[in-house]
């Protein structure tokens, strides 16, 4: 598809006559911009807005640019949307920090993989930077409200079939009654409370994590996205200050890093990435766009070429964690396989240190919240692309083996240490049996695993006594 950037002057001309008389340098325009493709024109104002194309009340374009093309498809692109949406509320816009071309910036990067021209992007700052601008900003946000939010007339707006993602509209829609039941059966394996993905946000210094990465903390794209990192985090910086950074560029150098970099520094640059993917944006590329997904495949399948030490570990355990913030979205893809190698092989290492024994609950957790997708979408197929049988057979079988071998160390140790992994496993056994048929592979592999008999041996939980009867007949 083509995408064009439709160029508006909110001042219809007048920035251009006067600017140079009140401000003391000349601006040509007061620019609001959109994106456009589909027949769809999508901006931000009173939050995210579409429209057919040239038809809201800033009449005719003053200008429209090609920015390319994009060849992702539209259940992509609308997934990126809804995750924009959470950033580009009515209530966050600033006419100065966090307005409409910020919005067609971000937008355009994800589409076609830059942003909008400088000029446009900058032209905020120009007007701080002359003491009238920043004298009258107040007055110049509340006075613009009225232009930059108001509503598209009903008849201008595309039906919601043409733009709404049926993804995110399945997730939020309310549960069935089907859906009612099964919690009330199965309360501490269903109930919406225990079907939260596990993330990790803890962020540690960052000033550490760049001095870890030696010379590569020089790089711009790196100081860009501690930057973003920084100001997301920061409970005194306004969220419109944090400005993305460019995901093609992060991407490339995250390629590159693992080519460069040794294991003692390279598990920094997996911080740096888990760290920006907690943004919806961040994780939205680096899961559902091309380019995004050719470089977290990338990151994941080098967790193969690593030795087995501590420092490889390390790189293991951040790698976890990444794939664990990855997964809080509603989506399953391209990257299933790669998410379940990790799984596999996070598990069935035998831990040899503090580490190595993270690494292996960490794993337990992404086993779990793939089980939540996969559950989700079994319960709604609207809401997604389901998990193949044979990859949850393969995911299955990699949690059952893991719960036979902390079984057994818990049997050999007399305690529960190092068992803090049995219950994200034993709650993604669950949901994979829940939302399987009675007579298909999941099942077949449990009677070939034993199931019963470990989970037997298993400390007898609430959850695991729901498992048990779901393996036992239940529904």
């Amino acid at each position: 598809m083509d995408v064009k950037l439709y160029v508006y002057d909110l001042s219809q001309g007048m920035a251009r006559q006067f600017s140079q008389t009140f401000l003391g340098t000349h601006i040509d325009a007061v620019y609001h911009t959109a994106i456009v493709f589909d027949n769809i024109e999508y901006f931000f104002g009173a939050g995210v807005q579409t429209c057919y194309p040239g038809t809201t009340h800033h009449g005719r374009p003053m200008e429209i640019l090609d920015l390319g093309r994009t060849e992702l498809s539209m259940e992509v692109i609308l997934g990126y949307l809804e995750s924009l949406k959470q950033v580009y509320t009515m209530e966050s816009y600033d006419l100065f920090l966090h307005n409409c071309n910020n919005f067609s910036h971000d937008f355009a990067i994800f589409l076609v993989g830059h942003g909008i021209p400088e000029h446009i992007t900058s032209l905020p700052q120009t007007v701080m930077n002359t003491p009238f601008g920043q004298m009258l900003k107040p007055q110049l946000d509340s006075a613009m409200r009225n232009v930059t939010q108001a509503p598209v007339p009903p008849q201008n707006i595309p039906p919601p079939a043409a733009r709404a993602s049926k993804t995110a509209a399945a997730a939020s829609a309310p549960p069935t009654a089907a859906e009612k039941a099964a919690r009330m059966k199965y309360p501490a394996l269903l109930q919406p409370s225990r079907l939260q993905p596990v993330t990790y946000a803890k962020v540690p210094p960052m000033t550490k994590i760049l001095a870890k990465l030696g010379a590569q903390a020089r790089e711009p794209i790196v100081n860009e996205t501690a930057d973003f990192i920084r100001a997301v985090n920061d409970p005194e910086t306004p969220q419109q200050e944090a400005s993305l950074p460019n995901l093609g560029d992060l991407g490339a150098w995250l390629t590159k890093a693992t080519t460069i970099l040794p294991p003692d520094s390279l598990f920094a640059a997996y911080d740096l990435v888990r760290l920006a993917i907690t943004d919806p944006r961040i994780r939205e590329y680096f899961a559902t766009h091309t380019e995004g997904i050719k470089t977290t495949s990338t990151l994941l399948k080098h967790l193969g070429d690593l030795a087995d030490n501590t420092d490889a570990a390390k790189v293991r355990l951040v790698a976890c964690q990444l794939c664990c913030n990855i997964t809080t979205g509603h989506f399953l893809g391209a990257l299933t396989e790669d998410f379940i190698h990790v799984v596999a092989n996070g598990l069935l290492t035998k831990p040899v240190s503090a580490v190595e024994t993270n690494v292996r609950i960490v794993s337990a957790n992404l086993a779990f919240n793939l089980a939540i997708q996969t559950h989700r979408v079994q319960e709604r197929p609207e809401a997604g692309h389901t998990m193949p049988e044979g990859q949850q057979v393969e995911l299955l079988a990699s949690t059952l083996e893991a719960l036979g071998s902390l079984a057994d160390e818990a049997e050999r140790k007399k305690d529960a240490a190092g068992t803090e992994a049995i219950e994200p496993l034993v709650r993604a056994f669950g949901l994979l049996l829940h939302g399987g048929p009675k007579d298909g592979e999941v099942r077949d592999l449990c009677e070939a695993m034993e199931a019963r008999p470990l989970l037997a041996r298993l400390p007898q939980s609430q959850v695991v006594k729901e498992v048990w009867k779901l393996l036992n007949g239940g529904s």
